[in-house]
């Protein structure tokens, strides 16, 4: 939990234009993580330090599309243990949380780049702009091409 909070406190303290969806979904790491009932076996310190290593990873690369079976492996654990570890440690799966990280990087690259939303998708690992479309949608509440209308002159 102490580390969903400093991810809050940094991106409050923090002037990116994407501000608000950042600290929105920080907020909502807390709230799951509030909400989760409290795991009997709490999670090894050893896992704790590389499940937080491959978050940086997977949040620096947002392009790429880690499978269960290689975050597993960074981890150093089965595919079934390191499911259930994100689980515990971020109340929601792997895909669930690439999948936010990925609408965070679009917002940044729909405000900051003259790159058309094909392009974004693209960029970001999206077989097809319309899944990215609907993926994007389903996070912020509005298609992409609204939310930079909307964010533009905000």
């Amino acid at each position: 939990m102490d580390e969903q909070f400093a991810r809050l406190k940094a991106t409050l303290e923090s002037d990116g234009p994407a501000k608000r969806l950042y600290a929105h979904h920080r907020m909502l790491d807390i709230l799951l993580g509030l909400l989760q009932p409290v795991p009997a076996k709490t999670i090894e310190p050893e896992w704790r330090g590389k499940m937080a290593e491959l978050v940086r990873q997977l949040e620096q690369t947002p392009e790429k599309r880690f499978s269960i079976a290689e975050m597993a492996q960074a981890v150093q654990v089965s595919e079934s243990h390191f499911y259930k570890l994100f689980q515990e440690q971020f109340g929601q799966s792997p895909a669930a949380y690439m999948e936010r990280v990925r609408i965070e990087q679009a917002c940044e690259l729909l405000l900051n780049s003259g790159l058309s939303i094909i392009e974004i998708a693209h960029e970001l690992g999206f077989k097809t702009s319309q899944h990215f479309t609907n993926v994007f949608r389903k996070v912020t509440g509005c298609p992409p091409s609204e939310w930079r209308r909307r964010e533009a002159y905000s």
